[in-house]
């Protein structure tokens, strides 16, 4: 049991060691549009929104030809705009714990 948990902490640690370099990044890509221009993500409305429209919605851009659809991510970025405001470090933080708790689970 002891060599299993170990095991366990050492899967979280290499997870943080692989993502916490993203706490001192800014946004790149379609984040400029999604969280720091446009406003679709920043209504507690928005929270089921998300799962009505394709991922270009909340970009206010025209679907694109293979259209996505990542209501979870877009629904945690809700949730992250409305509690922590649009400061990168907060928003990389709560996916490096997305991450942290995705790992934990599927060990």
């Amino acid at each position: 049991m002891l060599q299993r948990r170990s095991a366990g902490f050492v899967l979280l640690a290499l997870v943080t060691a692989v993502w916490c370099r993203a706490l001192l990044g800014g946004y790149v890509w379609d984040d400029l549009d999604n969280l720091l221009y446009g406003d679709r993500l920043r209504h507690w409305s928005s929270l089921f929104e998300v799962f009505l429209h394709d991922a270009m919605w909340s970009a206010n851009k025209a679907q694109a030809t293979v259209g996505t659809y990542r209501p979870l991510a877009l629904a945690s970025f809700v949730i992250d705009l409305n509690l922590l405001g649009t400061s990168p470090t907060w928003l990389h933080l709560t996916s490096l714990l997305y991450h942290l708790g995705a790992s934990a689970v599927l060990y």
